[in-house]
């Protein structure tokens, strides 16, 4: 679920920074080109993601936040908050909870009680696209003026049939008409929408393995091309964990895997109450507009040592 720490740093794409990054420490140096890091606020936040819309000022970012009412809503033990900068992230916004359930008028639907897992990416339109967790239950939106207002929620447990759905990812082609969300059920899964999420296809089931799959970052490429970086751990979350690269070429229909690299046993969490899987190895990717890829993951060769960072490039579409 969403409390794996994103161990990977910022990857540079085309349209600009993304993929999130690990919850950082206080820090007051500033480095060449960046601004001084700033707290989001005085609260318990995970899972940051961030997003930039392709020649504008405006920066987005999702967090999910701890401290139960105080800050979410009466009945929430933790939600995903989302801002935004009119001006390059000096100035933002005040945070807002995302949608928990949109219900059909006369209808009664169950209010999500907690939510994980935030994505955001924006189209070259300056449309925001989002993918979340409303408990089990990954869901989609847009907003046209900077996520004050959502559309109706896509549920894609629901759509599928699925007991639960898991961390999702979301990656969007530039104008934003291709939208592909990547999340799991325990399995792998994708589901592609080509009229800017307005509708979906059947999710698609990617693997065959009967491993516990996480999607960890995603990217369009200027031919189309989709692709996927996943990890593959066991189910009890101990042994080896492959790290993957998922790609279609044709619009999300099927899905090629190609396995890029195989960690060991992750190093034990130190924390009370943490999971097995908490510095698992994971993978994320991007892709320049001349359609090479590049893979950025963290893994190690001896069970239990500590993870270090790698990165593998593929100017081929991933076959070598």
């Amino acid at each position: 679920m969403g409390i794996r720490a994103m161990a990977l740093g910022a990857l540079f794409t085309a349209a600009g920074l993304c993929c999130a990054a690990m919850p950082a420490a206080a820090a007051t140096a500033s480095h060449p080109g960046f601004s001084s890091e700033r707290l989001w606020g005085p609260h318990n936040d995970w899972e940051p993601n961030i997003a930039a819309a392709p020649g504008s000022p405006w920066l987005y970012q999702m967090t999910t936040q701890y401290g139960g009412h105080r800050v979410c809503a009466p009945d929430m033990n933790h939600c995903i908050m989302f801002r935004s900068s009119p001006d390059r992230g000096r100035t933002w916004s005040r945070a807002a909870v995302m949608p928990r359930r949109q219900c059909p008028p006369g209808r009664f639907c169950r209010l999500a009680h907690w939510q994980n897992d935030p994505g955001v990416a924006v189209s070259s339109a300056g449309v925001v696209y989002a993918a979340w967790m409303n408990q089990w239950d990954v869901t989609f939106a847009k907003s046209y003026d900077h996520g004050r207002t959502w559309t109706a929620l896509h549920d894609f447990r629901r759509a599928a049939g699925l007991s639960f759905t898991d961390k999702p990812w979301i990656a969007i082609s530039p104008s934003g008409r291709d939208v592909y969300v990547a999340f799991n059920s325990s399995d792998s899964y994708v589901s592609a929408s080509h009229d800017y999420g307005r509708t979906w296809a059947t999710p698609v089931k990617t693997n065959t393995n009967g491993r516990y799959w996480f999607a960890e970052g995603g990217a369009v490429a200027p031919d189309g091309h989709v692709y996927f970086a996943e990890s593959a751990e066991h189910q009890n979350a101990k042994g080896d964990i492959l790290l993957a690269v998922l790609s279609s070429g044709n619009s999300g229909a099927s899905w090629r895997t190609r396995y890029v690299a195989r960690s060991q046993q992750q190093p034990r969490c130190p924390v009370k109450d943490c999971p097995n899987d908490f510095y698992g190895a994971q993978a994320s990717l991007a892709v320049d507009p001349a359609g090479t890829i590049m893979v950025a993951y963290s893994a190690n060769a001896v069970s239990q040592a500590p993870m270090r960072p790698y990165e593998i490039t593929s100017a081929d579409d991933g076959r070598s």
